[in-house]
């Protein structure tokens, strides 16, 4: 005798789908599988989840690491690196000239940005949001890198800065 499926039955207060109970998964069940990403119900595989927490923790050592080479290359004879409450720095006892010191505040936003987006034009359909999400983390976290970016090239052309990672200093030259 040949069995017949279920009847659906409606659905409201202290009624039941058909097919859903206990031991039944439906749509909306965590698996240990999938981890339900945080923005526009965008779901991440455990591995993309995790790759992107290394990615996020990844960033901050290296977006300092950007800073520090910039001083460098700018004539840092040494350069600090540390971390201070929720924020990370690098510094340096040099002095830098305005138009350099716009170049350091900005180039790990600059490099950054430009590899996570070419990660995110490269990476498979199911990767990218692991590299958007690192990239929103490079724009966001550059707010303090915009704002003295902004105070530096508001200073008059002479100025120098001094950067030691846990204060900055602003030399301006004497009045002419």
């Amino acid at each position: 005798m040949a069995r017949r499926p279920a009847k659906k039955q409606k659905t409201g207060p202290g009624r039941q789908r058909a097919g859903a109970g206990p031991g039944r998964r439906h749509a909306g069940a965590l698996s240990l599988w999938r981890v339900s990403g945080l923005i526009f119900g965008v779901h991440f595989h455990v591995t993309q989840f995790l790759a992107m927490l290394a990615g996020l923790l990844a960033y901050i050592p290296l977006h300092e690491l950007v800073h520090g080479l910039c001083m460098k290359y700018f004539g840092a004879k040494k350069v600090h690196y540390g971390y201070a409450g929720v924020y990370a720095w690098a510094g340096s006892k040099a002095y830098f000239g305005r138009k350099s010191y716009i170049v350091i505040a900005l180039a790990p936003l600059v490099f950054w940005g430009l590899v996570l987006a070419a990660l995110c034009i490269v990476a498979p359909a199911q990767w990218f949001w692991v590299f958007y999400l690192v990239q929103v983390t490079n724009v966001s976290g550059a707010a303090g890198d915009f704002y003295i970016a902004w105070k530096a090239a508001r200073m008059p052309a002479g100025v120098l800065v001094q950067d030691t990672g846990l204060e900055m200093t602003f030399y301006a030259p004497p009045p002419a």
